[in-house]
């Protein structure tokens, strides 16, 4: 009797994840995307998703069949599949290298740049920022320097690594 609201709740709540996922998987894209090819990098990672799902569906199937219809059993293993898939996102959120920033990003640079005297490079960002429970800093997706309240042009000298001339981040300074 409850199976269709059931089902339509899962289905709002799937709609809604895939929204969400469509939203960040534009930025991991663009990270990896360079001398424009950026269509190569989406096109392949839906690649990857959707046998990345079959496989998901298949294990699940054979998971389902080997533990038996036991809510005793299915919760804990839902729970733990949960928790393994949340850890290895964030793991693998923390490995990508962006190259513009965001708010986070931004204090992290230049919170270690006013402390230390070094730009701290994309890597070393990405292995810091944290991915939940931000913190003060309000969340924005590539904050403008005059946003921030901050000297654009300033700020690009100041993370322009000395020795080489080389810029590590793509910085939006001002209107376009």
């Amino acid at each position: 009797a409850l199976f269709i609201p059931m089902a339509g709740l899962a289905n709002v709540c799937k709609n809604i994840a895939c929204i969400a996922a469509s939203a960040t998987r534009a930025a991991i894209n663009q990270s990896f995307a360079r001398h424009n090819n950026l269509a190569d990098i989406t096109a392949k990672c839906a690649s990857q998703g959707i046998i990345a799902s079959a496989v998901g569906t298949g294990l699940g199937c054979l998971l389902l069949a080997t533990l038996g219809p036991s809510t005793t059993t299915l919760i804990p293993t839902f729970a733990c599949l949960c928790s393994m898939q949340l850890y290895a996102t964030h793991r693998g959120l923390s490995i990508i290298c962006f190259r513009h920033f965001n708010a986070q990003r931004l204090a992290l640079v230049l919170n270690h740049l006013w402390s230390s005297g070094d730009v701290m490079g994309p890597e070393a960002v990405g292995q810091q920022e944290p991915i939940m429970l931000a913190g003060p800093v309000p969340p924005a997706v590539n904050p403008r320097l005059d946003q921030l309240g901050l000297d654009g042009p300033a700020v690009q000298r100041l993370l322009c690594d000395a020795r080489t001339g080389s810029r590590p981040y793509l910085i939006p300074t001002g209107a376009a």
